[in-house]
């Protein structure tokens, strides 16, 4: 059995700081670097999804949302379980 995984990823910046660029150090099962992220989840649309991982992760609640035409997916293997990640990108 795979398990889908759409994920949102949000390149969050402040253009009035010289677009400072937003990254956060993940600890826990995995420790890095990485923008906002995370699952959207069933029935929720894409630009709630972003609005609400930036607010979970950051705080932060006064964005303005640009979707982009990137996109990626890969495969990997979670506690023996095959996951097929798809990740859409915004700004």
């Amino acid at each position: 059995m795979t398990r889908i995984i759409q994920t949102i990823v949000a390149v969050t910046y402040d253009k009035d700081a010289n677009y400072k660029f937003l990254i956060l150090k993940k600890k826990g099962s995995w420790e890095g670097w990485q923008f906002v992220q995370g699952a959207k989840e069933k029935d929720e649309e894409w630009e709630t999804a972003v609005r609400r991982e930036v607010k979970e992760e950051t705080g932060l609640d006064c964005i303005s949302v640009v979707k982009t035409d990137i996109k990626a997916e890969y495969w990997f293997k979670w506690e023996g379980e095959l996951v097929h990640k798809f990740l859409t990108f915004f700004l």
